[in-house]
């Protein structure tokens, strides 16, 4: 009887972990592009809080993060949404900051 309980258990956990790895794969293939943008010219907080409120007014933009430090802007798209690199440069140079490169990944 012991037997059949750890053998129902293993199988029980084998199936279950399969199940979470499946989910899991396809969380990360639905996951939404990022976009890096290397910037200059970006030396406040005020400056970053302008250019978050620009990007956040766009349909195609999820979330912002901006790293004063590292001259980094990095847009979230939503799912099945994408910025041209013309229309991020133009939002970001309006705001009166360079940009240097732009990088286009997955999450």
């Amino acid at each position: 009887m012991l037997k059949v309980i750890v053998v129902f258990t293993i199988g029980f956990l084998l199936l279950n972990g399969h199940f979470l790895i499946a989910e899991s794969s396809k969380t990360t293939k639905s996951e939404n592009g990022v976009v890096q943008v290397s910037v200059k010219g970006m030396v406040c907080d005020f400056c970053a809080r302008g250019l978050e409120k620009v990007f956040l007014k766009k349909e195609e933009v999820n979330k912002i993060d901006v790293s004063l430090e590292k001259g980094l802007v990095s847009i979230h798209m939503k799912p099945k949404k994408t910025l041209e690199d013309k229309t991020i440069k133009k939002l970001i140079t309006d705001n009166g900051i360079s940009v240097e490169k732009i990088i286009r990944s997955k999450k």
